[in-house]
């Protein structure tokens, strides 16, 4: 008895740990999304921090298909564009889609991805937020309850992947 009370005092004390370093690590990310926030809405004169933007049209391949649509991106960097600090990803193809990614030393550790109504009210139809360890989901957080099936393949995507793919699209210039 004694030793199968040391085994689950043992699995209880190591869970709880885990759970702990979990928390904290979701503190430390949410100070450290904060933080670039802030520093991205100041002049990049005072921050030191650095921000490039691109835009472009969409072309749809359907007959009579959408027209004037198009995308934005904007990735905030170091001075030397060498650190990538947000990457933020704006298209209006079916509703608006907004995706942001943060990084720290090229690593993933938070996104937000969020699908807008494009009718003037700007309701929020889906918003997921990810947050990210060593590569790995370490909470998912998801509302969309307002969200239509037939516009659930905006959102339906590896978002880490996504994040992934827009930092090399940009460190190969």
């Amino acid at each position: 008895m004694r030793f199968i009370l040391i085994i689950y005092f043992v699995f209880f004390i190591s869970e709880r740990v885990s759970s702990q370093a979990i928390d904290s690590s979701i503190k430390s990310i949410r100070v450290y999304v904060k933080t670039i926030d802030s520093l991205n809405r100041m002049s990049t004169k005072k921050t030191g921090l650095v921000s490039s933007m691109s835009e472009g049209s969409i072309e749809s391949t359907k007959k009579g298909g959408l027209k004037g649509r198009g995308f934005s991106r904007i990735t905030t960097t170091s001075p030397d564009s060498d650190t990538v600090y947000l990457i933020q990803q704006h298209d209006n193809l079916e509703k608006n889609l907004y995706q942001s990614y943060y990084f720290e030393f090229d690593k993933l550790v938070f996104s937000r991805i969020e699908l807008r109504d494009d009718d003037g009210k700007n309701i929020t139809l889906f918003l997921q937020e990810e947050y990210y360890a060593d590569d790995k989901v370490v909470l998912s957080s998801i509302d969309g309850n307002k969200l239509k099936k037939k516009y659930k393949w905006r959102t339906d995507f590896d978002h880490m992947a996504s994040g992934y793919s827009y930092l090399r699209e940009f460190k190969k210039g």
